[in-house]
């Protein structure tokens, strides 16, 4: 942009060599505050993180369960 209309720069009172390293500045702050945000989403669902009921079938009993289906059905 800046090689592109360096009239408009100067117009705006924008010195056209500062334009690039406030781009970088710019990009570096979002990113961080992006990160930031991330950061916080993950600690809330650690917060939120549903507890595991006991009460759930474990694997033998699953297995049990289809096999006697198995041997009903032949």
């Amino acid at each position: 942009m800046v090689d592109l209309s360096p009239d408009v720069f100067t117009s705006l009172g924008i010195d056209p060599k500062h334009y690039p390293v406030a781009v970088f500045f710019g990009v570096l702050g979002l990113w961080s505050t992006d990160l930031w945000l991330v950061v916080q989403d993950l600690k809330a669902m650690k917060d939120k993180k549903p507890e595991v009921s006991k009460s759930e079938p474990t694997a033998p009993s699953i297995l049990a369960d289809n096999r006697a289906a198995f041997n009903r059905g032949s």
